[in-house]
């Protein structure tokens, strides 16, 4: 899976004989880079990303619905939940 830098199209670059290299199937570009994979639902990203638009939407609403719940910033919501992981060890177990 590639991804293209010009039509941000997702998808398999073929061989190009005019050009001798593999280009973009959506546009035709030579600027093409390996697609990552997001690491929460597996949808193709950028090689640069970890997560796709839609999870990190989602996470964005999250934090947004922490703050108004507990009516604080969301840089304090996002910084609480950050705290919260680093108290964890993976498993969900706090650690002591």
């Amino acid at each position: 899976m590639h991804y293209c830098n010009d039509c941000g199209h997702f998808g398999a670059a073929v061989y190009s004989k005019e050009t001798y290299t593999n280009v973009c199937t959506g546009c035709g570009s030579e600027d093409i880079e390996p697609a990552g994979e997001c690491r929460i639902c597996g949808l193709p990203v950028k090689s640069s990303e970890d997560y796709c638009e839609d999870c990190l939407t989602m996470g964005g609403r999250y934090v947004l619905e922490l703050a108004v719940e507990m009516e604080t910033t969301t840089d304090k919501a996002r910084d609480l939940l950050l705290a919260v992981m680093e108290k964890e060890d993976g498993s969900g177990v706090k650690k002591l």
